[in-house]
């Protein structure tokens, strides 16, 4: 199966072109489509070079300026391949081939509907192999800042969301929310997919690197208002799918159980520390200070080992299957 390839382009110019060379070392691609978002830097010279690479480069000019929600439409709109790989123009591939992969994932398993990656940061640790939610109800990326090469992130797992940076995306009827400016348009994409009855998948085999926000961070420098627009879509976001949070637990249990180890007990539990120090101060007024405190420890120690309990026995199911996959 050939897959076409999306960059929404503003400003990058040697990485752009790094992200372009990286896309071209994958035999799987027939088609990199590229669209200029109104750049405030000279690009002539850069999508010249582009064009000269490979004929399969096609650079096109924004009609408007579009937001990020905007451009991914466009690409999925005009991508003549049903899979279509959404890159960020400051990512690029690992290694060559390694697309392919993924390819073979959606290829194989038609209930997946998006393949995330193994993302790392330039200093070479995790920024991203999926997205859930903390104990909090937030947003959470699985692994940001950790060693890429431990066992939970070397099996392909189910998750509740992306990136945009660098998915692969089976293309159907959904497109990204234009409400967002930057920020939740991604996820916000990936829980349309969870509705529709589609999975959404991590490859570790498929490895990038990306320089997180750097686009984003240039565009804020020329227009401060897209700022507040981010804020309104974090807003929306909530609104818009607040009750669809259970569905979307249950239907990533393994992942849920992967995260769970890496929790920090007092800082994603605020709950749990005030009413410790709430019963600690009671039972010292009635003078149970003791032997009370010693139980609240033990019932703490517990907890914490059935967390960890739950943790292995995610990674002995994956190990099992091969992946929740088989693959």
């Amino acid at each position: 199966m050939k897959v076409s390839a999306f960059i929404l382009s503003f400003n990058h110019t040697v990485k752009l072109i790094e992200c372009v060379q990286s896309l071209l070392q994958q035999s799987c691609i027939d088609e990199i489509l590229v669209l200029e978002n109104f750049s405030t830097v000279q690009m002539e010279d850069t999508y010249r070079t582009l064009q000269q690479l490979s004929p399969i480069v096609q650079v096109t000019m924004a009609s408007h300026p579009m937001s990020f929600s905007e451009g991914q439409n466009w690409g999925l709109d005009h991508a003549k391949n049903n899979f279509v790989l959404l890159m960020n123009n400051d990512a690029r591939f690992i290694a060559p081939d390694s697309l392919q992969s993924s390819v073979s994932i959606l290829d194989n398993t038609p209930s997946i509907g998006l393949v995330g990656h193994k993302i790392y940061n330039l200093d070479g640790s995790l920024n991203h192999f999926g997205v859930d939610f903390n104990n909090l109800g937030d947003l959470d990326h699985f692994g940001r800042g950790d060693n890429g090469k431990k066992p939970e992130y070397s099996t392909i797992i189910e998750c509740a969301a992306v990136t945009a940076a660098c998915v692969l995306v089976r293309k159907t009827h959904l497109r990204f929310d234009t409400h967002y400016w930057f920020e939740f348009e991604d996820v916000d994409f990936c829980f349309q997919y969870l509705k529709a009855d589609y999975r959404i998948v991590c490859n570790p085999a498929c490895e990038v690197s990306h320089e997180e926000s750097s686009s984003r961070g240039e565009i804020q420098k020329v227009n401060y208002e897209w700022i507040g627009k981010q804020s309104v879509g974090h807003r929306y976001f909530k609104k818009k799918w607040k009750s669809f949070y259970p569905v979307i637990r249950k239907k990533t249990l393994i992942f849920s159980l992967l995260k769970v180890k890496k929790f920090r007990f007092f800082r994603q539990h605020p709950t749990d520390l005030i009413f410790i120090m709430l019963c600690t101060a009671l039972l010292a007024y009635f003078d149970f200070f003791w032997p009370l405190l010693l139980g609240l420890a033990i019932a703490a120690i517990i907890r914490y080992l059935v967390v960890i309990l739950g943790y292995f026995c995610a990674l002995i199911y994956l190990k099992l299957r091969k992946g929740i996959f088989g693959l």
